[in-house]
């Protein structure tokens, strides 16, 4: 028997008693989780969105050495812990990384290290070897700031090997070029130029230019350390016209020519 919306709004009281009292509780309590499900989905899209302005914002201010960019990341680490979907885990990776990254550039070697080695622990905790490769980039970096060669190298061969593990193609040509930078600082010229090569290409096939133009910078660098001056310049001037093209006087000002 079919009944209309109307026999069920005016009848309805009629119906609920006619449901027995154990039966009516399941009803009750499956309609419930229902609601209760609904608004945990509404709360998890919130903090998505929330999540997502926090770490852009965030890296973007850290990057510029604002402090309010700091204070966004930690938001969002906060927001983030507790939540094991893919999404948050990647959000946390990246602002751990940006604000390590920020304290690193305040000289502020221990709280970047704090956080790196929460960033490892992530690594460690979810089996995420990008995270891994991440915490390792940063330990070098802190190492590079500090004059500590060998120790960066080291670190960078590990973030090598995790970023090679995960097909991330930047990472690998990132902490590439970072070990060759090491070896100039060395004064392991030969070693380095190879390794350059290798980033250029990587970075060239990236279309990512301003990375193109640096490392072509630091060849030119590991070329004067090998005694060829004319390869030198050569590269020196390749680099910056590369700068200039892009608009990025600070490259420019670095080449040194």
């Amino acid at each position: 028997m079919m009944y209309s919306k109307w026999h069920f709004l005016s009848h309805g009281k009629d119906i609920l008693n006619a449901i027995p009292g154990r039966m009516l509780l399941l009803l009750i309590s499956a309609f419930g989780a229902i609601a209760q499900k609904s608004q945990v989905a509404n709360d998890t899209a919130a903090d998505s969105v929330k999540v997502k302005t926090l770490v852009t914002d965030g890296a973007k201010l850290a990057q510029n050495q604002d402090k309010k960019g700091a204070s966004y990341l930690l938001q969002a680490i906060r927001i983030c812990d507790n939540k094991p979907s893919a999404f948050f885990l990647k959000q946390k990776v990246t602002a751990m990384t940006s604000i390590g990254a920020y304290y690193m550039f305040k000289g502020r070697y221990d709280s970047a290290k704090y956080y790196y080695t929460a960033l490892a622990k992530h690594g460690a905790d979810y089996k995420d070897d990008f995270a891994t490769a991440r915490s390792n980039i940063g330990f070098a970096n802190i190492a590079n700031y500090q004059s500590d060669y060998e120790t960066s190298v080291k670190r960078n061969l590990l973030a090598l090997k995790y970023f090679e593990s995960v097909h991330d193609s930047i990472g690998v040509a990132t902490a590439t070029s970072n070990i060759a930078n090491s070896y100039i600082r060395l004064k392991q010229y030969a070693k380095a130029v190879d390794l350059l090569e290798k980033a250029i290409i990587i970075y060239t096939k990236k279309n990512n230019a301003i990375s193109v133009a640096n490392s072509t910078a630091n060849l030119a660098r590991a070329y004067s350390g090998l005694g060829n001056k004319q390869k030198e310049l050569e590269l020196k001037l390749k680099a910056f016209d590369m700068f200039k093209k892009e608009g990025y006087k600070k490259g420019m000002a670095t080449v040194g020519i």
